[in-house]
């Protein structure tokens, strides 16, 4: 009855290792755009800091750029620090595990201490990488909370820019020819926000399917 709960032990830890092994991917595959991203918001807040077209909300979004610059460099550091992590884990089950199935063929008179400290020691490894996961995710939602502030700024200094440049009796051409410039680049930074925000959504997704699979552990 023991070898059986023995048994049954390690291949149930088996599945977990799987898990880990068969939905981690490379990180390398989602945080890319995040540094191409990263160039973009970095230049349009130094736009977005000296327009005039842009007089009402530049500032607000130029400061937002940033912070969401630094929160993607964290949070795309996080996951990475959560990918290495959960690599170990795997390499760590695929070597106790063989262990655990040598010594369950072994002729050892006592056995039970030993399963359990190779069982505490890998439900150890797995809630740290519980803890990795939940990092992680915290991070990326502090990067979407981000991204939809920003939003919200970015339409209403779009309204004013769209007065401006209506108001030619009032401004210069040179300035309206500007101001239609920064109204691109605020199109270009709305459409980088689409495409990181889709990458977010994905990374969030494969974290919440490690998390509610290692609640249990």
């Amino acid at each position: 009855m023991a070898e059986k709960a023995h048994r049954f032990i390690v291949l149930s830890i088996l599945v977990i290792a799987c898990f880990i092994g068969r939905f981690l991917t490379p990180p390398e595959q989602h945080t890319c755009e995040f540094q191409a991203a990263n160039i973009i918001f970095q230049r349009a807040a130094d736009m977005f800091d000296q327009s005039f077209a842009f007089a009402s909300y530049g500032k607000q979004i130029a400061n937002g750029l940033r912070q969401l610059s630094e929160e993607l460099v964290r949070a795309g550091n996080s996951f990475k620090k959560m990918y290495r992590n959960g690599f170990y884990v795997f390499e760590t089950f695929q070597t106790e595990i063989e262990t655990l199935f040598n010594i369950l063929d072994s002729k050892m008179t006592d056995k039970s201490n030993f399963f359990k400290e190779r069982t505490e020691r890998m439900l150890k490894v797995v809630k740290e990488f519980r803890t990795h996961v939940r990092r992680t995710k915290s991070a990326m939602l502090d990067v979407d909370g981000r991204r939809n502030d920003l939003e919200t700024n970015i339409f209403a200094g779009m309204r004013e820019v769209q007065k401006f440049i209506k108001e030619e009796w009032r401004n210069s051409q040179t300035d309206i020819v500007i101001a239609k410039r920064e109204s691109e680049v605020a199109v270009d930074v709305l459409k980088c926000f689409q495409s990181t925000g889709k990458k977010i959504d994905t990374i969030l997704k494969i974290l919440d399917e490690h998390e509610s699979n290692l609640l249990d552990v």
